[in-house]
């Protein structure tokens, strides 16, 4: 098959599904398995970024300072149709082992809210924006490190018995001040570009063109451009100059979400019907008889019986279940919502019931696997919310349970439930611990 340097697939007849590619755990298991020479040719890669940069200098290390352990770790990149783009080969050190005030200081580095997010895309789709996508090519290699640290050699990089090691003088994956060090670079360099910091968001930046406003969104080395025409070809260019980054041109596939529509349909739809589909295959209910609301309703969930306790394999699969099914929850499935909350209250120790209320959600989701959020010129402007409570809903603790949902151009762009902290005394006292939730949601 046809490829280009660093690993990745080019357009060919037949193209590898991401599913039929076992991840590799460790190097060994990478080049022994199908795809060893294109895993190789991604380890080159990283390893020729991280000399192009200057990541390191091969030293040895002061006497007791005992330098960080490292190791590959692999992935690749799909598209929307689940077809392999690129193998991914990432040396990442094992910040683990670093310790506060001598191997780092300083570590916030913000990621972009799903709610700020969705509403990003809601606007875009009403205002009929242009969404272009950018992914930054090595962005943890290429900023220096206050600190001194230092890493083993890696697999398959010199002689690892010449006891020599590698003295970082920028900074690398897995590095705990990594993402700082590269936020606060890509910050100034926005800032010199134009565009300021939105205050409710340091992920989100703002600049007012000619043809109107122009949003940046980040989460971590991928960005979202949002704004008129050609104003994400004029952000390219500028970027490109300070940086070593990969174009993706239209938004399809951002953080996993699946972007359809836009000025050909007039609306926006956005889902996970990938995610969803590949937890029905996880949980073999790929064939299940959909069901008709993911739980009946009336339901009081109640704290497993001695004999009714799952063993620990099974609590593990109930865990891991349920954590699927809230991350679609809460990116991009309102409707599974209240249901994974209740699910996951009880996740320490789970029952038969609980396990078969959860094949339930399932059964819901085999019949709903395209559903998502759309968006369009169709929806009202003005932001509406909507919040409610149940009243001791919670038959152990006797808590209430808070629900709201924020509505914008068409869809829902912010949504919640979850118990209350504490015991309402009555249905107006939990509506108005809801009510208070809710309002500091909109604000």
């Amino acid at each position: 098959m046809a490829r280009q340097r660093y690993g990745a697939w080019v357009a060919a007849a037949t193209q590898p599904c991401v599913a039929d590619v076992q991840i590799p755990q460790t190097r060994a298991e990478a080049l022994s398995s199908p795809f060893a020479e294109y895993w190789r040719e991604a380890e080159l890669a990283e390893l020729q970024a991280i000399e192009d940069s200057g990541t390191w200098r091969l030293k040895k290390p002061p006497s007791g300072r005992k330098p960080l352990p490292c190791k590959w770790v692999y992935t690749v990149k799909g598209d929307k149709d689940g077809n392999v783009v690129r193998f991914k080969a990432r040396l990442v050190a094992k910040g683990c082992s670093q310790r506060a005030g001598l191997d780092y200081d300083e570590l916030f580095a913000p990621t972009v809210t799903r709610s700020a997010l969705r509403l990003v895309l809601a606007l875009a789709a009403h205002y009929d924006l242009e969404i272009r996508q950018v992914d930054f090519t090595s962005a943890f290699l290429n900023w220096d490190l206050a600190e001194e640290v230092w890493m083993q050699q890696p697999e398959g990089y010199g002689d690892r018995s010449s006891g020599l090691a590698c003295c970082l003088l920028k900074s690398l994956y897995g590095l705990k001040q990594a993402p700082h060090a590269w936020h606060q670079k890509l910050r100034a360099a926005l800032t010199d570009m134009g565009f300021a910091e939105l205050p409710a968001d340091p992920s989100m930046f703002l600049r007012w063109d000619k043809g109107g406003p122009t949003v940046l969104v980040l989460h971590v080395d991928d960005m979202l451009i949002t704004g008129p025409a050609d104003a994400g070809e004029c952000v390219v260019q500028q970027l490109r100059s300070r940086f070593e980054l990969r174009d993706l041109g239209d938004a399809s596939v951002f953080l996993g979400w699946e972007i359809e529509g836009g000025r050909e349909r007039g609306t926006m739809h956005v889902s996970q019907s990938k995610l969803a589909v590949e937890l029905l295959e996880k949980f073999g209910m790929s064939d299940a008889r959909p069901a008709v609301v993911p739980m009946p309703a009336g339901v009081k969930l109640q704290p497993a019986g001695e004999g009714e306790r799952l063993s620990d394999a099974q609590a593990s699969e109930f865990r891991a279940l349920v954590g699927g099914l809230q991350y679609l929850a809460t990116c991009t499935r309102p409707d599974l919502a209240q249901s994974a909350s209740a699910l996951a209250r009880f996740a320490a120790s789970p029952g038969r019931e609980h396990m078969a209320l959860a094949k339930g959600v399932l059964r819901y989701l085999a019949g709903t696997r395209e559903f998502g959020l759309e968006y369009g010129p169709h929806g009202s402007p003005q932001l509406r919310g909507y919040c409610d409570s149940d009243w001791a809903g919670d038959v152990e603790k006797r808590k209430s349970t808070s629900g709201y949902v924020f509505m914008l151009h068409g869809g829902p762009v912010s949504w919640s439930s979850k118990l209350q902290a504490t015991v309402a005394c009555s249905s107006f006292e939990a509506e108005y611990a809801a009510s208070s939730y809710a309002v500091r949601e909109a604000v």
